[in-house]
């Protein structure tokens, strides 16, 4: 096995732990966890099979304890759902950067847009007002920017 190859993983599964023992053996390894702070009833509503938010951040924390360069994909960033400010706050600590996506209502598909509309009709209101969403994302970035934190990349699908 080269264990001087480049190797980056990106998941939203905790289950990335059962690997550490093979994952510490390579040189250049980043392990990348998808977080967004989902509660219960959305993650079970759009992401029915992924792990709960603690067991993601518990995740970073324990990739970064074992030495493994890891960083958090805060993703997706969508108005009033996710608070990115705790997410950072809840991970400043142990993600090594941070790479950042806004919802990108365009490739988002009918059947999410009709479910937000219905459900977060403030939320589906900012997304889809140019203006609105523009000053979410000022907003967003702005917090980025201000918490000390190192961001590789920020996505904001932005026309």
């Amino acid at each position: 096995m080269n264990k001087s190859v480049e190797l980056s993983i990106l998941t939203k599964s905790n289950l990335v732990l059962r690997d550490v023992d093979i994952l510490k053996k390579f040189e250049n390894i980043e392990v990348e966890l998808t977080v967004n702070g989902f509660d219960r009833r959305i993650r079970e509503e759009i992401e029915p099979r992924a792990p709960e938010h603690k067991k993601r951040t518990d995740a970073l924390k324990a990739l970064h304890d074992f030495g493994i360069k890891n960083y958090a994909f805060i993703s997706p960033i969508i108005p009033i759902i996710v608070d990115t400010e705790e997410i950072i706050h809840e991970t400043k600590e142990h993600a090594d950067f941070y790479l950042f996506e806004f919802l990108n209502m365009r490739a988002s598909g009918k059947e999410f847009r009709d479910w937000l509309a219905q459900n977060y009709p403030e939320s589906f209101k900012i997304l889809n007002d140019k203006d609105k969403y523009r000053e979410y994302v000022r907003n967003e970035k702005r917090i980025i920017l201000n918490s000390g934190i190192k961001v590789k990349g920020v996505e904001t699908h932005c026309k």
